[in-house]
C-alpha cells in the first residue's frame, strides 16, 4: 500500500505524457517521423523511423500510434529482418499524411 499523496506509476507516466505534449515534443517527434516517411523511397517499420529521425524506438512507436489514429499513416505489409524473431510492421504515409509532410518539409526549408 502506497503512502497517501504519492503518485502512483501510472499517473506519473500520464503526467510525464502530458508535460510532452504541452513542450510541443509530441509534435516535432511526429513531424519528424512524418518526414523520415516522405523522404523514404519505400515503407518503413517503426525500427528505421526511430533510427532515421533522431528518436527512441518508444517515442517513435507512440507518435506512429498517433498518426495511425489520425489516419496519417497506414500499414504497408510487414517483413522479416534476418536475426529478429517476429515480423514488423512497414508503414507508409496516406494521402492526408502525404500533405501534412509536404508542410513540415516546405517548413523546414523555410
Amino acid at each position: 500500500m502506497q503512502p497517501i499523496g504519492t503518485p502512483t506509476g501510472a499517473e506519473v507516466k500520464l503526467g510525464a505524457y502530458l508535460d510532452h505534449i504541452r513542450s510541443g515534443a509530441c509534435k516535432r517527434q511526429q513531424e519528424a517521423a512524418l518526414a523520415v516517411l516522405a523522404l523514404s523511397y519505400r515503407p518503413l517499420t517503426r525500427h528505421e523511423i526511430a533510427e532515421l529521425a533522431g528518436m527512441a524506438l518508444s517515442g517513435a512507436c507512440g507518435r506512429v500510434a498517433e498518426l495511425l489514429a489520425l489516419d496519417m499513416v497506414e500499414v504497408a505489409g510487414t517483413v522479416k529482418p534476418a536475426g529478429v524473431r517476429s515480423p514488423r510492421s512497414t508503414l507508409q504515409l496516406t494521402e492526408k499524411g502525404r500533405i501534412e509532410a509536404a508542410r513540415v518539409l516546405r517548413e523546414l526549408a523555410a
